[in-house]
This record gives structure tokens, C-alpha cells and sequence, in this order.
């Protein structure tokens, strides 16, 4: 099968759930941050971010080895399926039984009654993992997004329909739990085949050794933003975590739109070429070409417009988030540069290497944040820019250890996106202060990215053409549109021969000339 093709296919799909989700996340969010408190805000992101932390060996304990594992049968996936099922049956109970002692140490009573609730969404996963892992294996990426589009939409109609009618933070819950349970349940409904509850020892042996390594990497990976959130919690509270939760979200949102939809297809695509070291590091840099001509501008962008952007979707009681909104977006930037190294490190077999520059990030926010983040918020703000100062070299060392690409192949194709997004923050920010400041928000917001996103294409045009055409091709492919570029630079040309001076005055009937 032609790699490209199969990427381009796939890829149509995981950017419709990505799209889809992030567009109802957005809905969501903006109506729930319209009935919601900060406070309550922060209530909900301290719980979901232990379950989320508690969801990492649910999820991905056997789903990145069961996707690799090029000799997987049913007995490996019936073992995975009733091993997950007991640890999220575990992990959940735990939350039950030690919710109100958690409570009593971050001094917020609402959340030894929110957690336990919200932790019944692990076993919703526990369900749903072995399928997922079973459907990307196969890149059948249909399923995963109607999976998810299910869940995600039901959830959505529900918590606004809570927040609506008053019942605050379990709006919050609602969605959560219903988002999970409800997208395993179609993809377990709508799959032909299904898991049972069969588990072999010799086959947990065989998938654990990988996938220790797996979950480790994804923990710490996660556990950077929750263990972020907790220590603001603990030292500021729940009305602190709530503005920090809103920028995170926003700038997750639209993260999660591209990054959902490479990251799913990452580790198929680099599992097929793992024994072919040249071909990899030429599918690593071309994936990274593509994905950070796309983001730099969208997230560049939301830097300039924080603003009006906060003012349009979430009202005067956010205003204090916008300079946070600015630096989180900004901060997208560096995660999209270093986007496909965790599944690079898993498809060449060293999941393990990561753990490093991930615990070293945990450790130093941990440290700084006792140090010298707990008096304010803009203390915390800038620890939480500085991590990636200190850990982006290590990952890059890292890298280069696993694969032999250079730092220069690693960073391939991020300059001249970065030179344009610079240039095009320029118009805009200039053109915002000087000519728009009369026109309502909302206006001056479309206005604003209209102006940015042509400027950045041109921009991109004047620099690298031939990327800038690679990319509206790729997109075409990945829409299942055909189009001939030869056949339209034909039509082009006779059209513009057809109408230049000089052939028109070339048709023209002669006349004699007089003697």
C-alpha cells in the first residue's frame, strides 16, 4: 500500500474527529463559562485532573504495544481487554474510598463528593481501550471518530443543559463521564468484533514490558499540566486553578485539532518503517513540515487576538486569562516542534528514553513552583514557560541517541513558518491598534484572522512555494478531491493566451492594406 495514500486517507478521518471535537469542546466551554464560576472551574479541573492521571494505565497500558506488536492475536487482546477492565474497576474504587482525605488536604469539601463520580469514567475507558487500540492497528480510523463524536456530542447537550439549569459543577461531572462511557459503548456496538474476558499470563508478559515503558512516558507526559494545576490549587486555590483550567483548555482545544489527528496516525505510520532508519527520518521530517506549516499561524494568531478572544467567548469576568491565553498559545509553538518524538521513541523501541526529559519537567516544576511559583500567579505563569527552556535540549539529545537525527533534522521545516507567523503578527497586532479599534469584538476578531491567514499564506508563498504547494496538495488528497495539477495549468495557460493583447490582436480579421 502506498504510504502516502494510506496517511492521506486515514488522516481524513482523525482530522474530522479532531475537528468535530474541538468544535463542541469550544461550544461547550464557552456556554459552561458563562453559568460557571471560576471556582467551580477549578473544583472540576483539580478531579478530572486525578482521573485523567489515574486514566493513563487504563488507556495506554497495552494500547501502543498492541498497535506495534506485529504478531498480536485475539488471545493477546482478550488478556489486554480483562486486565484493563480490573485496573479501571480498581483505580475507580480508590477514588471512592480515598476522596475525602484528598478533600481535606487541597481544603475544597465539594471535591470528596466531585471525584468519586467523575472517576466512574475509567471504567468507561477500561471497556473501550482494546477496541481502540484494535481499530488504529488497522487504521480503521472511521469508528474511533464516530466513537468519539457520539460521545462528545451527548456529553456537550447535557452539561449545557445542566449548567443551564443550575446544577453548576456536575455539569462538569456529567460531561466527563458521559463523554467516555458513551463513545466506548458506540465503538464496543459498533465493531465486528469484540474482547472477551479471557486473560493468559504468558500473554500479559509478553505485551507488560513494552507497555511499562509506554504508560510511563504517557504518565509523565500528562502528569506535567495536572501536577501544574495541583500545586496552584494547594497554594492558591480552586479559583486560580479555574483561570489557569480556561486557558489550558482554550489552548488545548485547538492543540488537540491538529496534534489528535497526527498524533493518532503517528505510531502506525512510523511502526511500518521502523527496520528502514533513512525512510524514517525522511517520514518524521516530512510529517513535521506539513504539521507546522499548518499550526504556527492558528496559534500565533490567538497570541495577537487574546483579547477580543476572550471578550467574544467567555465574558468581562475572564479579562484577568489574557496575557495567560497570549503565553499558552505561544507555548503550542515548542509542543508541535517536538509532536512526533513520543511516538517516534515507541516505534523504534525505546519508549523508555523519554522518561527522562518527561521526570526531569515534573521534578522542576514541583521544585520551582515550592521555590518560587506559590506567591502569585505570574510567578506561576513563568515556571510554567520556563520548563521548556530547560528540558527542549535533553529531548533533543534524546532523540538523536535513538534514531541518529541530527538536531537540524529534527527541527526541518519550522524556521519558515516561524518567520512568517513573526511577520504576519506584525500586520495584524499593527492593524488591530491603528484601524479597528472602533468596530465591535467580534467583527475585529474575523477581521483579524482573515488578514492573518492570507498574510501568513503569502508570506509562506514568497518563501517556499514548493511547501506551501505540498501542503494544499496533501490536504486535497486527504479530502479525496482529485484534481490534476498539469490538466489546470493547461487550462490556465490557453485561458490566459486566449486573452492576452497580443493574441486578441492576432485573431482580429485582417484588412488590405492601401497602396
Amino acid at each position: 500500500m502506498d504510504l502516502r495514500k494510506a496517511a492521506a486517507g486515514a488522516l481524513a478521518w482523525t482530522t474530522l474527529e479532531s475537528a468535530a471535537l474541538s468544535g463542541l469542546s469550544l461550544v461547550s466551554l464557552v456556554v459552561l463559562s458563562r453559568y460557571l464560576s471560576p471556582r467551580e472551574f477549578g473544583v472540576a479541573a483539580i478531579a478530572l485532573g486525578i482521573v485523567q492521571l489515574m486514566n493513563v494505565p487504563v488507556e495506554v497500558f497495552f494500547h501502543d504495544v498492541l498497535v506495534r506488536h506485529e504478531a498480536a492475536t485475539e488471545s493477546h487482546f482478550n488478556s489486554a481487554f480483562s486486565a484493563t477492565l480490573a485496573l479501571g474497576l480498581l483505580l475507580s474504587g480508590s477514588c471512592w474510598l480515598f476522596a475525602p482525605w484528598l478533600a481535606r488536604i487541597m481544603g475544597e469539601p465539594v471535591l470528596g463528593t466531585v471525584l468519586p463520580w467523575m472517576s466512574l469514567s475509567l471504567i468507561g475507558m477500561a471497556f473501550g481501550s482494546t477496541l481502540m487500540a484494535d481499530q488504529r492497528r488497522k487504521l480503521h480510523f472511521r469508528a474511533l471518530a464516530l466513537r468519539s463524536l457520539v460521545g462528545r456530542a451527548t456529553a456537550a447537550v447535557v452539561a449545557i443543559t445542566m449548567a443551564i439549569r443550575g446544577y453548576g459543577v456536575w455539569a462538569l461531572v456529567a460531561q466527563q463521564v458521559l463523554l467516555v462511557s458513551l463513545g466506548s459503548a458506540t465503538l464496543w456496538f459498533a465493531s465486528t468484533w469484540r474482547p472477551k474476558l479471557r486473560c493468559h499470563s504468558s500473554d500479559l508478559q509478553e505485551l507488560m514490558g513494552f507497555g511499562l515503558h509506554s504508560t510511563l512516558s504517557t504518565f509523565l507526559g500528562l502528569s506535567i499540566q495536572r501536577v501544574f494545576l495541583l500545586l496552584v490549587g494547594g497554594y492558591m486555590g480552586s479559583y486560580v486553578v479555574g483561570c489557569f483550567s480556561l486557558v489550558f483548555r482554550v489552548t488545548d482545544m485547538l492543540r488537540d485539532l491538529v496534534a489528535g489527528a497526527v498524533s493518532q496516525l503517528a505510531l502506525p505510520l512510523f511502526a511500518r518503517v521502523q527496520n528502514d532508519r533513512p525512510r524514517l527520518a525522511q517520514v518524521y521530517t516530512q510529517a513535521l513540515r506539513l504539521t507546522f506549516f499548518a499550526i504556527c499561524p492558528i496559534f500565533v494568531l490567538v497570541a495577537c487576538c487574546a483579547h477580543d478572544i476572550v471578550a467574544v467567548g467567555f465574558g468581562q469576568k475572564w479579562t484577568q486569562v489574557e496575557a495567560y491565553l497570549s503565553l499558552s498559545a505561544l507555548l503550542a509553538l515548542p509542543f508541535f516542534a517536538r509532536v512526533y518524538t513520543g511516538p517516534m521513541f515507541r516505534a523504534v523501541g525505546r519508549a523508555a528514553l523519554p522518561n527522562v526529559a518527561l521526570t526531569l519537567q515534573v521534578a522542576y516544576l514541583s521544585i520551582a513552583m515550592m521555590a518560587f511559583g506559590r506567591y502569585a500567579p505570574v510567578y506561576a505563569m513563568a515556571v510554567w514557560v520556563s520548563r521548556v527552556l530547560v528540558t527542549t535540549p535533553i529531548d533533543i539529545w534524546l532523540l538523536r541517541r535513538a534514531t541518529g537525527m541530527t538536531a537540524m533534522q529534527q527541527s526541518a521545516g519550522t524556521l519558515q513558518p516561524l518567520i512568517a507567523a513573526a511577520g504576519m503578527a506584525v500586520l495584524v497586532v499593527a492593524v488591530g491598534q491603528e484601524e479597528l479599534q472602533t468596530l465591535p469584538a467580534l467583527t475585529r476578531l474575523l477581521i483579524e484572522g482573515a488578514l492573518g491567514m492570507t498574510s501568513y499564506v503569502c508570506l509562506m508563498l514568497l518563501m517556499n512555494r514548493a511547501l506551501t504547494k505540498q501542503f494544499f496538495s496533501f490536504l486535497l488528497t486527504a479530502s479525496g478531491v482529485r484534481v490534476d495539477p498539469k490538466s489546470i495549468a493547461q487550462y490556465a495557460a490557453r485561458t490566459l493566451a486566449r486573452w492576452t493583447p497580443g493574441k486578441v490582436l492576432s485573431s482580429a480579421p485582417k484588412t488590405q492594406s492601401r497602396e
